[in-house]
C-alpha cells in the first residue's frame, strides 16, 4: 500500500482489530487471529471480569503465562545478553581506568604542582596551562579532621558533649509491653491476610 500515491489509504497498523463476542464460549475473540482478548462476566457486559470457573482461571493464567514468557523472551534475546555484557566489561574497565589515574595523580600531583610552581613564580596567574592539560594552585585553609573517632568521641563526652549526636530508633521485633489487644496511640494492629502467590512456571529456571 503507497501511501503518498493514495493519502486516503489507512496503513494497516493503523487497522483496529475485529473483535466479537462469541456467545457458545462467552469469550471475545479477535475474529483475524482467532485470540481470546477478554471473558464475559456472568454479571453482565457491563460488570468488570471476576474469573469464577476453572475456565475462566485458566484464561488469567494463560494470559499471565503468555506475559512471563515474553518477559523471558526479552531478557534472553542474543542482542540484550551482549548489551548486558558490553555494559558488564565497560564497567570492568571504568574501574581499572579511574583505580590508574587515582595512582598518577597520587604519584605525580606533587611533582607536577613543584614543576606550576616554579614556572608561575612572579606571575599573576595560579594555573599552568598545556594543550594536554592545566595544573591549577590554589590555597586551602587547614581544618581540623577526625584521625581516632573513638578518641575523639570520649574527649566530646568529657568537654563537648553538645557535639555528640544521637539517634534514637524504636524496633517492635525487641518490644515486649506491646499488648495487640490494647494498643497504645500510635499503634495499630493489622487484620490476618492470607497471601496470594500465583505461578505459571514460565522462567521458573531463571
Amino acid at each position: 500500500m503507497n501511501l503518498l500515491k493514495d493519502p486516503t489509504a489507512i496503513a494497516p497498523e493503523s487497522v483496529q482489530p475485529h473483535i466479537e463476542f462469541h456467545e457458545e464460549l462467552g469469550m471475545w475473540v479477535n475474529i483475524d487471529t482467532g485470540e481470546i482478548v477478554d471473558i464475559q462476566t456472568p454479571a453482565g457486559p457491563d460488570q468488570p471480569f471476576i474469573p469464577q470457573t476453572e475456565t475462566e482461571v485458566e484464561w488469567v493464567l494463560g494470559k499471565m503465562a503468555t506475559a512471563e514468557a515474553l518477559l523471558v523472551s526479552i531478557q534472553t534475546r542474543p542482542e540484550v545478553l551482549q548489551a548486558k555484557a558490553v555494559l558488564a566489561n565497560a564497567a570492568k574497565m571504568e574501574k581499572e581506568a579511574a583505580r590508574k589515574l587515582d595512582w598518577l595523580h597520587a604519584r605525580f600531583d606533587p611533582d607536577l604542582g613543584e614543576f606550576a610552581r616554579k614556572q608561575l613564580e612572579g606571575k599573576k596567574g595560579k594555573t599552568w596551562k598545556s594543550v594536554l592539560g592545566s595544573i591549577a594552585l590554589r590555597l586551602q585553609k587547614g581544618k581540623v579532621k577526625v584521625e581516632n573517632p573513638e578518641l575523639a568521641l570520649e574527649w566530646a563526652k568529657a568537654f563537648d558533649p553538645e557535639a555528640i549526636k544521637t539517634t534514637e530508633e524504636f524496633q517492635i521485633s525487641r518490644a515486649t509491653n506491646l499488648v495487640e489487644d490494647d494498643l497504645p496511640i500510635g499503634f495499630i494492629k493489622t487484620p490476618d491476610e492470607e497471601k496470594v502467590t500465583v505461578k505459571t512456571g514460565v522462567g521458573a529456571g531463571e
